[in-house]
């Protein structure tokens, strides 16, 4: 398998978009775990940068624009599929939008899976 570099991996994931996937509290939070211990250390800035391009919603809702103590725990898998960042001490995964995956059948956007009764918010 080809080792990307971080900058083909930031411009592919620019270019095709990336999808909000899970968290570190789900049932799929073995994924996490196997970025963050054999996939290599990514650019926090780049991350929010990308989460900021293709997942507004989620950027707003997580304030990255705010101060993070956890953005040196930020991670890409060797293949440049999976996007891992830290905030506020809980994982996300992100995935590379590829042909074929639309979503994650699990997880269907964030706002739905933060606030599913959508009324209590207007």
């Amino acid at each position: 398998m080809r080792k990307y570099t971080n900058n083909e991996i930031f411009e592919s994931m620019m270019r095709y978009g990336i999808i909000f996937w899970t968290t570190c509290v789900s049932d799929e939070s073995k994924i996490i775990e196997s970025v963050v211990k054999n996939g290599v250390r990514f650019s926090y800035r780049k991350a929010v940068k990308l989460i900021k391009e293709h997942d507004r919603l989620l950027f707003e809702y997580l304030m990255l624009e705010l101060r993070n103590p956890w953005s040196n725990n930020t991670y890409v898998s060797k293949d440049g599929i999976w996007l891992i960042i830290t905030h506020s001490a809980i994982e996300y995964a992100f995935r590379l939008c590829v042909p074929g995956i639309k979503s994650n059948p699990f997880y269907l956007t964030f706002e739905e899976d933060f606030f599913p009764n959508k009324e209590v918010l207007h």
